[in-house]
């Protein structure tokens, strides 16, 4: 029983560390909307401005729409897309928000609709995490915790096909 109650600490000693253990992917729940696995990029020291990526599932009978970001993390965070623009590939705000419709997703990727930390106020590390809040019209604000993954990652770390929206999307056959 006592090696119970040890490793049970130790496990929420784990987690309110944070950062000193590899970080897991995760989902935050609010009502109806369940984001999944926010993750980030890291950045190299220079480094002024990074994405966070994640998907938004709606179980509800009626859509919502993400209209904000805030982040300490940097100066602004908004609502991004990357435009194609012949060969030339454009970032730009999203005006109105990213709505959710109901009964379904989206997916804010790489090369896609995505959030945008301009400023970074630090570097972004590695498996590492760092707190920002989503602003639903209807669901209201939703604090979720982004994860830092490998600088190049174009999704989630590998072996977590819970959380990898490529293979989630897959196996759903959407």
């Amino acid at each position: 029983m006592a090696i119970v109650r040890g490793l049970a600490a130790l496990v929420i000693a784990a987690g309110v560390l944070g950062g000193a253990v590899p970080a897991q992917a995760h989902d935050h729940v609010q009502g109806s909307l369940t984001i999944v696995h926010p993750w980030s990029r890291a950045t190299a020291p220079s480094q002024k401005a990074g994405g966070v990526f994640l998907v938004i599932q709606n179980a509800g009978d009626r859509p919502d729409r993400l209209i904000g970001i805030e982040s300490d993390m940097a100066d602004i965070a908004s609502l991004h897309a990357s435009i194609r623009d012949g060969d030339v590939v454009k970032m730009r705000p999203v005006k109105g928000g990213i709505e959710v419709p109901a009964k379904g997703e989206v997916a804010l990727a790489p090369g896609g609709k995505h959030v945008m930390l301009i400023g970074l106020r630090e570097q972004l590390i590695k498996e590492s995490t760092f707190p920002l809040t989503l602003i639903f019209e209807r669901a209201g604000p939703i604090e979720v915790v982004a994860v830092v993954e490998s600088a190049g990652a174009r999704r989630p770390a590998a072996g977590d096909p819970e959380h990898d929206h490529d293979a989630a999307t897959a196996r759903s056959g959407k």
